[in-house]
C-alpha cells in the first residue's frame, strides 16, 4: 500500500507545525537558562501532565505493548510493571510534591539540597547521578529510534523512495535512513524552542492521536460485531495463578515461541515473574522519578500541589487513549492474522510489526494519516523530552558549575544547542547497535534502572544517608546493572534484580558510614522545607526544638493507603477501553462503578489534602 495523498498531507502539516512552534518559541525560549530548561515555572499542571503523557506515548513502546495484547490478551496489563507504570501514582500521591518543594532545574541540583553544595563526596554524588541520567536518555534515545526504524520501513517501501534520494543507502540502513530524517524534526523544534515548544508540540500530538484513537475504536467495534476472536482459554481473564495457563496451539502456534522468548513465565511460572517485577517495581517507585523527562516536568510545575495534580493527570489523560489504540490494532491483528506478513530478515515471526501491518493494511484514508501523524508526533515527544532532559544535565549541571560558572545567557543558549545536537547524534549512533525494542526495554528497566534505586529510596527516606553513600551505591548498581548486561540474557535480567539491589544497598550503608553525616543545618532546611515521612528522627527532634509549632508529616499509612486504591483506580483506566472495545459488559460495568467509588475516596483522602502534608 501507498500511502494517499490525503494522508501525506497530515503528515505534512503535523511536521510543518512542528517547525512553526519552534520558531514561535524560540524568542521566548531564548529569555534565560530556566524559561529554555523548564518552561519558565509558568506553564500549567494540565499542559505539563499531557505533555507528560505524551511522552511515555511512544512508538516503540506502544508497538511492544500490542504484541504483548497480542499474545497475552487481558493479562498483558501487568507487564508494563516491569516501567513499573504504578510509579505515576506514587509521584501523584506524595513524591512530586517532595520533589517540587526543592525548587531545583535538575536531580543532580536537588541533591545540593539534601547533601549540600560542598566536599568531594557531594560532587562525586552529582556527577554519578549525571551519568546516570545520561546512560538513560541515550539508552530512550536509541530505543526510539529502534521503533521508529522498524515502522517507518513498512509506510515508505524504498523501491519507491531510492529514486528520490541523490545517494546510495545500503539496504539494511534504511530504516536508520528514515530515523534520521524524522528525528531531524524533532530536533529542530525541542533544540530551539525549548520546554514551551515541546509542551505545545505534545498538545498537538495528543489531539490527532485522541481522533485517531476514537475513530479506530469505532472501526474496530463495527467489524468485531458478529465474530469472535479465536484465542485460547484465559485471553479474556486478567486474573492468573502460579502459571500463565495460555496455550496457543492449533491457534497461532508461534505466540507460544514469543512467550517463551520474552521470558515473562521463566520455567513456565508468570507468577514468580509477577512476584519480582512487582519487588521490584515497589522499590522504584519509592525511589521517585527517574532523571528524565518525567523529573523535568515535575520540576516546571508553578507548586509542589500542581506537580501533584500533574502526576495523577497523566494517568487519567494517557492510559484510556492508549489503551484504546492498542487492543484495537490487537483485535484487527487477531482478525486478519493470516492476511498479514509479520515475518522478519530471519524468516521468524516479529509480533512488534503488528502495529504498522494493521495500519498499512486495514485502515481507511484519513485514519492512517492520523495515526502516522501522531505515532511520529509520540516518537518526537519522547525524543524532545529525552533530549530537553540531556541538555539540562550536561549544560546545568556541568558547563555551568564546573566549565564557566560566570556564562552569559547568550553562551548559555548556545551551549544548550551544541549540546542537543551532540546528544542526538550520540543516541542515533547508538541506535544503529540496538536489536531489538523488547531486550533494550529491558536492558533500561530491569539493569540499569535497578542499580539506581537503592540509592534514590534511601534519599528520601534516611536521614544518615549521605552523599558518600549515594555515590557509591549508585557506582556499584550501575557497573553491577553493566556487567550483569554482558553475562545474563536480556529476558533474565529481572530474575537477577534482588543480586543487583541488595550489592547496590551494600554499597550505599557502607558508604555511608566510611564518612561522617550530612551537615546538620543542611538536613534541617532539607526536612523543614520537604517534610518527608521516614527515618528522620534525630533531624525531627532538632527542628521541633528549634521550633515547636512544627508540623511532621504523619502521613505514612494515609499515602499508602491511597498509593494502594490509585494503583487500583490505574488499573481501572487502563483495562475500562479494552472491555469496552471486545464488548464485555458485566467486566465493563464493575470497573466503572470501581473506578466511580475509588475516584469519591481519593477526592477526600488525597485532593482535598493536597496543601496539607
Amino acid at each position: 500500500m501507498h500511502l494517499s495523498i490525503i494522508d501525506i498531507s497530515i503528515i505534512a502539516l503535523y511536521l510543518l507545525a512542528t517547525v512553526v512552534i519552534g520558531l514561535w518559541y524560540r524568542k521566548k525560549a531564548r529569555k534565560n537558562k530556566e524559561s529554555y530548561m523548564l518552561g519558565g515555572k509558568t506553564l500549567p499542571w494540565y499542559m505539563l501532565g499531557l505533555s507528560d503523557a505524551s511522552d511515555m506515548f511512544d512508538i516503540s513502546g506502544t508497538m511492544w505493548m500490542v504484541s504483548l495484547c497480542f499474545a497475552y490478551g487481558m493479562k498483558s496489563i501487568w507487564i508494563p510493571w516491569l516501567w513499573p507504570v504504578f510509579n505515576q501514582v506514587f509521584l501523584m500521591m506524595y513524591l512530586s510534591r517532595w520533589l517540587r518543594r526543592s525548587n531545583a532545574s535538575t536531580g543532580a541540583e536537588w541533591l545540593a539540597t539534601r547533601f549540600g553544595k560542598t566536599g568531594l563526596d557531594v560532587g562525586a554524588s552529582q556527577i554519578i547521578i549525571i551519568v546516570f541520567a545520561l546512560l538513560s536518555c541515550f539508552g530512550y534515545l536509541a530505543y526510539g529510534f529502534v521503533g521508529l526504524g522498524k515502522f517507518i520501513e513498512i509506510f515508505a517501501p524504498w523501491d519507491v523512495v531510492k529514486a528520490y534520494v541523490p545517494f546510495n543507502v545500503p539496504l539494511q540502513y534504511v530504516p536508520h535512513f528514515y530515523g534520521i530524517i524524522f528525528t531531524l524534526f524533532a530536533m529542530f523544534y525541542s533544540i530551539i524552542g525549548g520546554m514551551h515548544s515541546i509542551v505545545w508540540g505534545d498538545v498537538i500530538k495528543y489531539v490527532i492521536m485522541t481522533a485517531a484513537c476514537i475513530w479506530i475504536a469505532v472501526l474496530t467495534a463495527m467489524k468485531l460485531q458478529g465474530q469472535n476472536l479465536n484465542v485460547p482459554n484465559g485471553w479474556y481473564n486478567p486474573l492468573f495463578g502460579m502459571h500463565l495457563n495460555l496455550n496457543w496451539s492449533g491457534i497461532i502456534s508461534e505466540v507460544n515461541q514469543k512467550i517463551k522468548d520474552d521470558g515473562y513465565a521463566s520455567f513456565g511460572l508468570f507468577g514468580f515473574f509477577f512476584m519480582m517485577m512487582t519487588f521490584k517495581g515497589f522499590f522504584a517507585a519509592l525511589a521517585g522519578p527517574a532523571p528524565n523527562y518525567d523529573m523535568q516536568k515535575i520540576l516546571s510545575t508553578r507548586s509542589p500541589e500542581e506537580a501533584s495534580k500533574m502526576s495523577g493527570f497523566v494517568n487519567i489523560i494517557l492510559l484510556p487513549i492508549r489503551y484504546t489504540l492498542i487492543i484495537s490494532l490487537t483485535v484487527l491483528g487477531l482478525l486478519y492474522y493470516h492476511q498479514m506478513n509479520l515475518k522478519d530478515a530471519t524468516g521468524h515471526a516479529d509480533f512488534e510489526r503488528i502495529l504498522p501491518a494493521v495500519i498499512n493494511n486495514f485502515l481507511p484514508v484519513g485514519l492512517v494519516g492520523l495515526l502516522l501523524a501522531g505515532l511520529l508526533g509520540a516518537f518526537m515527544s519522547t525524543f524532545s523530552g529525552t533530549l530537553n532532559a540531556a541538555q539540562a544535565y550536561i549544560v546545568n549541571d556541568i558547563y555551568v558549575k564546573y566549565v564557566n560558572p560566570k556564562a552569559s545567557t547568550k553562551k548559555i543558549m548556545t551551549m544548550n544547542y551544541v549540546v542537543g545536537v551532540l546528544v542526538v547524534v550520540i543516541g542515533v549512533v547508538m541506535g544503529f547497535f540496538v536489536k531489538n525494542i523488547n531486550d533494550t526495554l529491558l536492558f533500561i528497566v530491569a539493569a540499569l534502572y535497578g542499580g539506581y534505586i537503592a540509592s534514590n529510596v534511601l534519599k528520601w527516606h534516611w536521614w544518615r544517608f549521605n552523599a558518600s553513600g549515594f555515590f557509591w551505591g549508585m557506582a556499584v548498581g550501575i557497573v553491577t546493572a553493566m556487567v550483569l548486561a554482558k553475562l545474563v540474557d536480556a529476558n533474565q535480567i529481572l530474575n537477577w534484580f534482588p543480586v543487583l539491589f541488595g550489592i547496590s544497598l551494600i554499597g550505599s550503608v557502607i558508604g555511608t558510614y566510611a564518612t561522617p553525616p550530612t551537615d546538620m543545618a543542611v538536613l534541617r532546611a532539607f526536612y523543614t522545607n520537604v517534610r518527608p515521612w521516614g527515618a528522620w528522627e534525630p533531624v525531627k527532634k532538632l527542628v521541633m526544638a528549634d521550633d515547636p509549632a512544627f508540623i511532621p508529616n504523619k502521613n505514612f499509612k494515609l499515602n499508602m493507603f491511597n498509593v494502594v486504591i490509585g494503583t487500583i483506580a490505574q488499573l481501572c483506566l487502563t483495562i475500562l477501553p479494552m472491555y469496552l472495545i471486545l464488548m464485555q459488559k458485566w467486566p465493563l460495568a464493575i470497573t466503572v462503578v470501581l473506578l466511580l467509588i475509588i475516584v469519591a475516596i481519593l477526592k477526600k483522602t488525597w485532593w482535598n489534602k493536597l496543601k496539607d502534608y
